[in-house]
């Protein structure tokens, strides 16, 4: 997962640091995550919910806005939740022979990611 904000400079006529020197802002946020996923037959369908169908168009032409929830649990027992809000850009699908299936799926992520410690 990569994502942050583009830093935009600025060359002006005045600045305490120096002659030269660019100012630096906050450009448009922008993220992209790549991963692996497995999947067993019960998560293709024709539902929204299932990963066949998360990046198909909709009927207004539309991508499906997903949110992709991971939780980890430490030692401790305190559960890390991570939320990513994305645009599902890719699906790589293995064969269909397989039952549990890798598949790779990379996406714009629109939103900085959400994270929380339970």
């Amino acid at each position: 997962m990569s994502q942050g904000h583009r830093v935009r400079e600025y060359d002006v006529t005045s600045n305490p640091n120096g002659i030269g020197v660019p100012v630096f802002f906050a450009g448009r946020y922008s993220g992209l995550l790549l991963m692996k996923s497995y999947f067993t037959e019960d998560d293709i369908g024709n539902d929204a919910s299932n990963i066949n169908q998360m990046y198909r168009r909709q009927n207004n032409g539309e991508l499906i806005t997903v949110a992709l929830i991971h939780f980890y649990k430490n030692s401790t027992g305190k559960i890390y939740t991570e939320t990513t809000l994305c645009l599902i850009t890719n699906i790589q699908k293995p064969s269909p022979a397989a039952t549990l299936k890798t598949w790779e799926i990379s996406a714009k992520i629109i939103k900085p990611t959400i994270e929380s410690v339970i």
